[in-house]
């Protein structure tokens, strides 16, 4: 992975900064998209992805090459990402469609369209990568989807708008911070 150089969105000019951390320099390659929001990796740091939430979109920037090489329509208003690299594929949360789209990274066609809770807002996948955990802040809800079986998820409540998710240090348990009224979930 490249720990010398730093990806930044801006979404002010829908642009994506390249800072190298170790001259200082940034480089600004864009446009990326309308309202770029978030980013993820993948595979060991060669290619960028990046949610567009005013576009509906991501665009996938190759990091080697320093070129963007997609653009993938994905439901309306993505806020956020998880990638799955043992199984090559990306996962989207569509705040405004309540659904995750699944991407497959090979080819970037949508595989899959979940339905989940109001307003997803964050994403992760278990260390296992058998769950998918989405949190849902329209409907105070954190939903399990099994990965690659085409389960249906489960689905619990939280607290007051949960906003984010985290794992215990040994992974045994899910943690949802609920930032309406200021509490954990776990």
């Amino acid at each position: 992975m490249d720990i010398t150089r730093l990806f930044v969105t801006n979404q002010v000019d829908n642009s994506l900064s390249v800072i190298d951390l170790r001259e200082g320099h940034v480089d600004t390659v864009g446009p990326v998209g309308d309202n770029p929001a978030a980013i993820a990796l993948y595979r060991r740091g060669q290619q960028l992805y990046i949610v567009n939430e005013g576009a509906d979109s991501v665009t996938a920037y190759d990091i080697r090459q320093h070129a963007f090489c997609a653009s993938i329509d994905v439901g309306k208003t993505p806020v956020a990402m998880a990638v799955d690299e043992r199984r090559g594929f990306l996962y989207v949360a569509n705040e405004g469609a309540n659904t995750v789209s699944v991407i497959r990274l090979a080819d970037y066609a949508i595989e899959q369209t979940i339905p989940v809770g109001k307003q997803p807002t964050a994403l992760a996948l278990t260390t296992d990568g058998r769950w998918l955990v989405v949190v849902s802040k329209g409907d105070n809800t954190v939903s399990f989807v099994p990965v690659g079986s085409g389960g249906v998820p489960w689905t619990l409540s939280t607290g007051e708008y949960p906003t984010s998710i985290a794992f215990s240090p040994r992974k045994r348990k899910v943690y949802v911070t609920n930032a309406k009224d200021d509490t954990v979930t776990g």
